[in-house]
């Protein structure tokens, strides 16, 4: 399933984490000394304290007020004030920024016990600003304001345990301080649980845990907690299979601008799950989601474009988005252009550059794309014809599960083109895709146990196999039929209906109808 990438870099860590060091006060416990409350007590006089006045000046960006108030607090030992203090040099609000003297003031603050401060001077020495890069100094102040409950703190100190950064790697350091966080509410370190939870590894696998801890991120407005949570609904993992609620989530997301959310919205409205169908909708929300450099939407709005689902078949704009997509190297974009130069769709229809597209996304493994490289080289199409260069990406894309080249290998083998003739090599790939539901593969396996050829003769198998391709649509089948059932038993016929139906239940079971 989707899912965000996980923090790879302690400097995205402690954006992520919030500033609740630099830029915000986080909750916890710590904070300015009884020593330090009285003296700010005794400087405000009447009215607001001065520490709330020149505090809500920070706030307001009233910095010129909130140098004028604060640092004179801050020389006094206001471990507040000292914060702030920091604060101002560290951004250069108001002053010219003065990183070396940001964590002068937040190792005074620090020291008296304030938490956030402790984890600010910790961020500093992680990143080397003001002071020189020291992870293990990071970690110990680190340290500090996590055991005072600072989550931010908390959640870091995970993420260096999970790393080795600054302390030695540690799985059961990690998880103490992730959980740590998450009960307090940190909504990164819930979304992570959530993550440990649905993988399992440091925790037991529990689906129901994961969707509880990412419905807790969810619900302070983590967009890719409300994802993951969107695609649980979607697939019933943890929780109810519920189409609408996975919509609602996927929505709360892309309300955010969230691309991924953006994209599901698409693919909901495009198939009709939790909302009414709607190529209109589908489209609006791909494109959203493709301008904003997704490009699997990209790919998508390609497809309606060219399609001309949801809104006005444009081949010119098709290839644009598809082009897009594919300078991402995104190897489906890369197949669709093959297609649309065959085609000559908005393009002059030019074969070699076709292949070109082709074996781009073929070599990147896309199966659709090897399937039509091989296609290209059994014909001659923008490519020497060659059977067995044919044969090679055909077994490539086979191997995959694709089912039309799964069929095409198997007539390359019935008819030994590029590959010595084996008609139970051919009959054991029209198996493979006759058990995903391919009419013509059915119908040719049909003829093969009829006359026994690459497997035991069979009339009552040949005639199953023949109801079935009939069903699926196979004019071949149904002449076939006709001509087979006329020489049969009523009791080969009978047995004939009951091996189609325990093949029915095969395929049905594989979800390939």
């Amino acid at each position: 399933m989707f899912r965000a990438t996980i923090t790879t870099s302690i400097v995205a860590v402690l954006m992520a984490a919030g500033a609740a060091g630099l830029a915000g006060c986080q909750s916890g416990a710590g904070g300015a000394s009884p020593t330090a409350d009285n003296a700010v007590a005794e400087a405000s006089g009447g009215g607001l304290p001065q520490l709330e006045t020149g505090t809500l000046a920070y706030a307001k960006g009233d910095y010129e007020t909130a140098w004028r108030i604060l640092l004179p607090l801050a020389e006094a030992g206001d471990a507040t004030a000292q914060l702030y203090v920091s604060r101002l040099n560290y951004y250069g609000r108001g002053r010219r920024q003065d990183l070396a003297e940001a964590a002068r003031w937040a190792r005074l603050a620090a020291a008296q016990g304030d938490s956030d401060a402790q984890y600010a001077l910790g961020r500093m020495y992680d990143s080397g600003h003001g002071v020189d890069e020291d992870p293990a100094e990071a970690a110990r102040w680190y340290r500090l304001a996590a055991e005072q409950g600072h989550s931010g703190a908390q959640y870091t100190l995970a993420f260096l345990y999970k790393h080795g950064r600054g302390v030695p790697a540690d799985a059961a350091g990690e998880l103490e301080w992730l959980q740590r966080a998450a009960q307090q509410g940190h909504a990164d370190a819930q979304y992570d649980l959530a993550i440990l939870h649905e993988d399992g590894g440091l925790v037991a696998r529990d689906e129901a845990a994961a969707a509880r801890w990412y419905r807790l991120a969810a619900e302070q407005g983590h967009a890719n907690a409300q994802i993951a949570l969107g695609y649980l609904y979607d697939a019933g993992q943890g929780v109810e299979a519920d189409h609408q609620a996975a919509v609602y989530w996927y929505r709360q997301a892309a309300a955010q601008g969230n691309a991924q959310a953006q994209h599901n919205l698409g693919v909901s409205y495009y198939w009709g799950e939790g909302v009414p169908q709607s190529d209109r909708e589908a489209a609006e929300w791909f494109l959203k989601a493709a301008e904003q450099g997704r490009a699997g939407s990209q790919v998508n709005i390609g497809y309606m474009y060219r399609s001309g689902r949801g809104v006005r078949r444009d081949y010119e704009e098709a290839m644009r988005w598809y082009r897009l997509a594919a300078d991402q190297d995104e190897e489906t974009a890369q197949a669709e252009l093959g297609h649309m130069y065959r085609q000559g769709e908005g393009v002059p229809q030019d074969y070699r550059e076709a292949v070109r597209w082709y074996r781009m996304a073929a070599e990147r493994g896309e199966p659709n794309a090897q399937f039509a490289l091989g296609y290209a080289y059994a014909f001659g199409e923008g490519v020497p014809q060659n059977g067995a260069e044919a044969v090679r990406w055909y077994r490539t894309a086979a191997n995959q599960g694709y089912v039309p080249a799964q069929f095409n290998l198997a007539i390359a083998y019935d008819n030994g083109v590029g590959v010595p003739r084996d008609h139970a090599e051919a009959a054991r790939w029209f198996r493979r895709a006759a058990m995903q539901g391919n009419a013509g593969a059915l119908n040719n396996l049909a003829l093969m146990y009829w006359h026994g050829e690459g497997v035991g003769q069979d009339r009552v198998m040949a005639l199953a196999l023949l109801n079935l391709a009939a069903e699926r649509g196979s004019d071949y089948a149904r002449h076939n039929r006709v001509y087979y059932v006329a020489k049969m038993t009523s009791e080969e016929i009978l047995k004939a209906e009951k091996l189609a139906e325990e093949w029915r239940r095969k395929i049905e079971g594989a979800g390939e109808l």
